[in-house]
């Protein structure tokens, strides 16, 4: 169905459409058979107005350890190659390998890979690590909108979560959960060279800092959430942990509000 309404677009546009056929070979996604490429192959390459330029899947557990799966993957993969090239069918552009892939399976790179997350210098997973002279693309900062002291005993945000043992020095950043901070314990952020923890409930727009470690911190300064701040830095990866999910869900929840700002060096 898909074929024929892809088929029914090209024709009805006055250039060449270039096609590319996606094959699910183990991830459970999108894509058809392997079984079915040679039929799906004469289809696209006898239609108008279309190039069947491509042929790819995509690999659902090169990051892991174990080779087995990816192994599976690509022998089914390779398989489905076969079956186009006995009807002298392959398309110019053949893909399969993700980050992961073109770091661990040479095998997987065919004419072509799909480089992700390793762009962004962070890594595909745990067990599979960038090479050491990757640096990250990424930083995530905000500012100190107010620093004040607060006596003992002091509820801080929402309540009252946390209450100063102490007279304390609190900082407010201007950065919350509508902004992809979460509102769990345990985040962090690097001030004045220090890493401080955030304290009480992260907010909709704002969040508080506990800057004992940051004595000298003041309105205005630089706070930093993912990136190197001095000598430390803080990793989209250790924020991951921390939240007990993946990096690639910590940077794609950095909320549309926050502005970007590109630097070419």
């Amino acid at each position: 169905m898909q074929v024929e309404q892809v088929i029914e677009a090209a024709q009805s546009t006055t250039g060449m459409a270039a096609v590319h056929l996606k094959l699910d070979t183990g991830m459970g996604r999108v894509g058809f058979s392997p079984d079915e490429v040679g039929q799906l192959a004469e289809q696209l390459s006898g239609a108008g107005n279309l190039t069947f330029e491509g042929l790819f899947t995509h690999l659902a557990r090169a990051d892991e350890a174990d080779p087995t799966p990816t192994a599976i993957q690509l022998e089914r993969f390779e398989q489905a190659i076969a079956s186009i090239e006995q009807r002298n069918l392959r398309p110019r552009l053949v893909h399969a390998a993700n980050s992961a892939a073109t770091l661990r399976y040479p095998e997987s790179h065919f004419d072509m890979v799909r480089c992700g997350i390793a762009l962004y210098g962070l890594h595909p997973s745990e067990e599979c690590q960038l090479p050491t002279q990757f640096r990250p693309a990424l930083k995530w900062k905000t500012q100190l909108v107010r620093v004040r002291e607060l006596p003992p005993n002091s509820g801080v945000s929402y309540g009252h979560d946390y209450v100063t043992q102490s007279r304390e020095r609190i900082g407010t950043m201007s950065v919350g959960y509508a902004d992809g901070l979460r509102r769990l314990k345990g985040n962090r952020a690097l001030v004045r060279g220090a890493v401080v923890p955030v304290v009480g409930r992260v907010c909709m727009d704002l969040s508080m800092l506990q800057l004992d470690g940051a004595p000298t911190a003041q309105t205005g300064d630089e706070v930093v959430l993912i990136g190197r701040q001095s000598e430390l830095e803080i990793t989209a990866e250790q924020v991951a942990r921390s939240w007990g999910t993946i990096n690639y869900e910590v940077t794609c929840g950095i909320g549309s509000r926050v502005p970007r700002l590109y630097l070419r060096s």
